[in-house]
């Protein structure tokens, strides 16, 4: 999503692109106006010395088609602060923005299904504890640089319902101690280098708590016990009640004038008060998507 910046005294030829809206005494684009790029893409909005800053709506087009389209909030014409980005092939994105680079909090939703709820650091997934909800299983742990790293936990939602525990994840792979757990018993062993387990002892379900209180196992079964009932006879899965707890109040906004609302009435997500105070002088009103054209 390009930077604009610069003065524009034709319009209709600037390399800029074309501009209905409020300007400067410089003659800058500054305050509220519509914006369409010459790769076509467009951005409706707020300006402030000839750039993006407050809330705005930037879409990406290609052949009359759009590609992706950011709804947020914006610094020096690039994407930082709160922000929903959806994208052609359905994927969505809510949370947190820094230089056009996901970072902090977010939730995305892929269009193959995958949901990926956790915090981001120079657009990469990194969380002590990520939510990685996939086809036919669920992963609660570490993530660093975009993949699986630190003590994690794998469950899966097939008929054998098996859970895999691994004291460390090390390139997305598991390592070293680990716990496989099944209907009525469950397995420890340990991971190869390259991922694969191999079993050392067999025990049955009973004793799985007791395994889970050894030092090596602390910080998984902290995660795990809110996914699972154990008692003598085997365990059951609470992956769908986990899953369906309530998000906070802001990750449920959908659009930018829900989330400008969010802050007005007195709630905050951790957000800095001179961001609190843009949004309030700036984009109570706010402003609309472009026109989306037809096939």
């Amino acid at each position: 999503m390009s930077d604009e910046s610069g003065d524009e005294s034709d319009e209709n030829t600037n390399f800029l692109g074309t501009y209905e809206g409020e300007r400067n005494d410089l003659g800058e684009r500054h305050g509220d106006g519509k914006a369409i790029l010459p790769n076509k893409d467009t951005y409706s909005g707020h300006y402030s010395g000839g750039v993006r800053e407050g809330l705005g709506v930037y879409q990406v087009m290609k052949k009359g088609k759009i590609l992706a389209t950011y709804e947020g909030e914006w610094c020096l014409g690039k994407r930082s602060g709160y922000g929903i980005c959806k994208y052609e092939d359905g994927s969505e994105y809510k949370g947190f923005w820094d230089l056009d680079e996901r970072n902090g909090r977010g939730t995305i939703k892929f269009g193959n299904g995958q949901e990926y709820r956790g915090s981001w650091k120079s657009g990469l997934r990194e969380d002590s504890i990520g939510l990685l909800n996939f086809t036919g299983g669920l992963y609660i742990g570490g993530w660093k640089a975009g993949v699986m790293e630190g003590p994690g936990v794998i469950v899966y939602k097939s008929p054998a319902t098996a859970i895999c525990l691994s004291s460390t994840w090390q390139d997305g792979k598991p390592q070293g101690l680990g716990i496989v757990i099944r209907e009525s018993y469950f397995l420890s062993g340990n991971f190869l280098p390259d991922g694969t387990w191999r079993t050392s002892s067999h025990h049955p379900i009973a004793v799985v708590e007791q395994a889970l209180s050894e030092p090596q196992f602390l910080q998984i079964a902290k995660v795990l016990r809110p996914l699972i009932q154990v008692d003598e006879t085997g365990f059951a899965l609470k992956i769908e009640s986990f899953l369906e707890e309530p998000e906070p109040d802001l990750w449920t906004c959908t659009s930018i004038s829900e989330i400008a609302s969010f802050y007005l009435v007195g709630k905050t997500w951790k957000a800095e008060v001179s961001r609190k105070k843009q949004i309030e002088n700036n984009c109570i009103n706010s402003p609309t998507s472009p026109e989306v054209p037809q096939d």
